[in-house]
């Protein structure tokens, strides 16, 4: 952000009722998806549960 307004709306949070959390969290649920492959970043498998 590179605007006053930007930069300030940035540091706005808001609060998610319990519904809110809920359609959030069924919305992801059953998804696990890793972006990131670890074993090539760090050169062994960090997670090796999930390589099976």
């Amino acid at each position: 952000s590179s605007t006053p307004s930007r930069i300030d709306s940035n540091f706005k949070s808001i609060e998610l009722t319990d519904a809110d959390f809920e359609a959030v969290n069924k919305v992801a649920e059953g998804r696990h998806t890793r972006f990131v492959n670890m074993k090539d970043t760090f050169g062994y498998d960090v997670w090796p549960q999930e390589s099976s």
